[in-house]
């Protein structure tokens, strides 16, 4: 089975010794408004060589900067740094930052963005370019043709370490994400939050949904506030500098990295009340931690949970409607926190 090639734009950004940051060339075509963030959000990060990426609305942004004493200093000494960043649908970081990667060295090279062009049209052509292979990083097909998920999903997982640093608190993220809260990381480091964002979803595999991720967040920037507002819940990452910005009107849930915390949010109490579930989960991630259990095993053995609990949930849809009414929990379950808290469920699975 062939997989067809993934559809994707790149801009080159230039940051010259004037402070302009501009998109200086596009193929095969970028919103004048996403250059405009593409030129921000690169001019933030400077000239540190560092991969990052973000997400706004359908698009993931994939960047990387030259370092300062690049060697495209030489083709263009107006120049201080330039940036590449590719766009597109797909959430998949380890490929594109190996392919953005082998775009800047070229670039860096040649100063040329023809030569940029031609690595282009050979990877949307062959979804190939000298030892990259785009395929490599395709979900695989069984024998029995059914696609595995994205790969990407339980990359560079940093499970493990969540569950250490929150304890039995690492259910209140849990409860977060299966219920569909808002969820805001915090730390000092891009990489740090690009990682914990990431591994977030994973609490709640079996939903297969990375759209929810903002890994990184500019809240003093309107397009990102616009964004995070129109995607009802989400799970964003916000650098500490940035937090002069945050009020608990964007987030129901506060991680912070640094603090080693979790919090929640004043307005989202009353909606997180914990239950006998919730000790039963952090029993069970915990447990799976201390008994050197793998991140894909967590994940595995979390997904198992969540599928037990929303099968017994779903023997309380209606027979003649096929949803859940509150009536029907109430009589199968007789506590009264556990009867609140599987309604919100239900309505979290679109089961109501």
């Amino acid at each position: 089975m062939t997989t067809k090639n993934t559809s994707f734009s790149i801009c080159i950004i230039e940051h010259d010794k004037h402070g302009d940051h501009l998109c200086t060339w596009s193929y095969p075509g970028v919103s004048a408004a996403l250059q405009g963030v593409c030129a921000r959000r690169t001019a933030d990060y400077g000239e540190n060589n560092s991969f990052f990426y973000f997400k706004l609305k359908n698009d993931w942004i994939y960047c990387i900067n030259t370092k300062k004493n690049s060697k495209i200093s030489d083709k263009l000494p107006d120049v201080q740094f330039v940036s590449i960043c590719i766009v597109c649908k797909e959430f998949q970081p380890e490929k594109f930052q190996t392919m953005i990667t082998i775009l800047l060295e070229q670039y860096e090279i040649s100063g040329d963005p023809t030569k940029i062009l031609e690595i282009i049209l050979s990877l949307h052509a062959t979804g190939k370019y000298k030892t990259f292979d785009m395929s490599t990083y395709n979900p695989i097909t069984n024998s029995n043709n059914m696609i595995s998920p994205n790969p990407a999903y339980l990359a560079n997982s940093v499970l493990k370490e969540l569950i250490d640093m929150l304890g039995v608190d690492v259910s209140i993220i849990w409860n977060a994400i299966i219920l569909k809260k808002r969820i805001c990381v915090l730390s000092d480091s891009i990489s740090e939050l690009q990682d914990f964002v990431h591994t977030i979803p994973q609490l709640v595999y079996q939903r297969l949904d990375w759209n929810i991720c903002r890994p990184i967040v500019n809240l003093t920037d309107p397009v990102h506030i616009e964004d995070i507002q129109s995607a009802g819940y989400y799970i964003v990452g916000l650098e500490n500098s940035n937090s002069i910005s945050m009020n608990t009107d964007h987030y129901d849930i506060l991680l912070d990295l640094q603090e080693k915390r979790v919090s929640v949010a004043p307005h989202a109490m009353e909606g997180m009340r914990m239950t006998s579930v919730h000790r039963d989960v952090a029993h069970l991630l915990n447990e799976l931690v201390d008994n050197k259990a793998t991140n894909k095993e967590i994940v595995k053995s979390i997904t198992n949970k969540n599928m037990t609990i929303i099968d017994s949930l779903k023997s309380c849809c209606d027979s003649n409607t096929n949803k859940v009414t509150q009536n029907l929990i109430n009589e199968k379950t007789s506590n009264a926190s556990t009867q609140q808290w599987l309604y919100k469920l239900a309505i979290a699975e679109n089961l109501v």
